[in-house]
């Protein structure tokens, strides 16, 4: 229960401090992804791709949950986008 008030509570500082904005659901997806909620992480994902469908780490990261849920597929068509909006970013290749 500790553990889900702090989410909560710093879920609510970030949106505070970014708002409603592609980064503030970047971080939120960041934070989910953390915790092993890779289903909630790609909707914060998605949001943030849907307020800047140019972020290349939004796509990487929204990949990287994929790929723990076994949508490996949906993984690799998210590192293909971002590589092809950051072709210079080693991690989504590695990924």
């Amino acid at each position: 229960m500790k553990k889900f008030v702090t989410f909560i509570l710093y879920s609510i500082a970030v949106l505070q401090s970014y708002g409603q904005s592609a980064e503030s659901f970047l971080k939120l997806g960041e934070i989910r992804a953390i915790k092993g909620d890779y289903t909630g992480a790609i909707a914060d994902y998605n949001k943030a791709i849907e307020l800047n469908p140019k972020d290349a780490d939004a796509f990487n990261f929204r990949g990287l949950a994929k790929y723990y849920l076994e949508d490996y597929r949906g993984a690799i068509a998210d590192y293909t986008k971002s590589i092809e909006l950051n072709p210079k970013d080693a991690k989504a290749y590695s990924n």
